[in-house]
Parts: structure tokens; sequence; C-alpha cells
């Protein structure tokens, strides 16, 4: 009695171990041989990193008129008196 109840604790033991992973060796050997494959930087996708670009250059551009501006002196009316011009 003692013995199959070890056999059979041995058994249910092992299957638990084996567990139910049916997938083949060969996906796991895919995944490790391109694991990140879309990334292009260590964090963004191609699309990603053009749509930061766009954004960028977009900040850029208006900054470069703000100060345009500024240079010109037309981003706001003079100081000069303290009453208003008309």
């Amino acid at each position: 009695m003692r013995t199959n109840l070890l056999l059979a604790a041995l058994v249910v033991g092992l299957s638990l171990m084996a567990g139910c992973d049916t997938s083949p060796r060969s996906d796991v050997d895919q995944l490790r041989a391109d694991i990140a494959d879309d990334l292009v930087t260590y964090g963004q996708t191609q699309g990603q990193v053009d749509n930061q670009i766009t954004r960028t250059s977009y900040h850029n551009m208006r900054g470069i008129n703000d100060d345009l501006m500024r240079i010109l002196l037309l981003d706001r009316p003079s100081r000069s008196s303290y009453y208003p011009v008309e």
C-alpha cells in the first residue's frame, strides 16, 4: 500500500514538472534569434522615430519664428512710453 502511494506521488510529481507544453522548440529558437525585430532604437519602432523627428522639426520651426519675432522686435509693443500710441 505504501509503495503504491509513493509510486502515485512520484507519477503526479513528474507529470506536474513536465507540464502541458506542446509547442515545438523551433518557436523558442526563432524568438531568441530575433527578439525585437521591429525596434530601430532601444525602445522605438521606425514609425515612432519618424513621429519624433517630425514633432521635433515642427517645434524647432515654431521656435525659429518666435526668435525672429523677438529679434525684429515684433513680439510685443514698445515700452518706450507709458501711454499707448494711437
